[in-house]
């Protein structure tokens, strides 16, 4: 059966940049025909129902700054991408498929938000400085892989 599937680590992004908060069922399904949801909180973040996104019940402060990757829907994708991050953005994301006939229907996403002069000693996180910079090398490495190998 599906399962909705976060990252297993929090998500550490710098102010005034984009981030993508990974979420995706396993194994891989179609969510095109499924309704999408991403809160923060009981904020509403982001509402995919219809096969088309839908924006009335967003919270004012998300407005114009997300989105999500609809061609990579059909493989269960359901990453939402956030814009020009703020401090206000940090906490506990949902992104949930309620509808989903798995018994896991929502996955979690912590996003931590520094300033770019921060350390990585300044930015919140479960990780050490040197896990913590070995693993967004890792993560940055695996994402440019997955883009050339998407693009070919």
């Amino acid at each position: 059966q599906p399962k909705v599937v976060g990252p297993f680590k929090p998500v550490t992004a710098e102010e005034k940049k984009d981030v993508v908060l990974q979420c995706r069922l396993e194994p891989p399904l179609d969510v095109t025909r499924l309704r999408v949801e991403w809160k923060l909180q009981e904020k509403w973040v982001h509402l995919y129902q219809s096969q088309k996104d839908d924006l009335s019940f967003q919270d004012q402060k998300f407005k114009g700054r997300t989105s999500l990757f609809h061609k990579e829907m059909v493989h269960g994708n359901i990453s939402l991408k956030l814009t020009e991050i703020t401090k206000e953005d940090a906490g506990n994301y949902t992104c949930r498929v309620p509808k989903l006939v798995g018994k896991v229907k929502e996955g979690t996403v912590v996003l931590s938000v520094g300033h770019r002069e921060d350390g990585p000693e300044n930015v919140s996180s479960t990780t050490s400085a040197s896990t913590s910079t070995y693993g967004i090398i890792t993560g940055s490495v695996l994402a440019v892989l997955a883009l050339i190998v998407f693009v070919l």
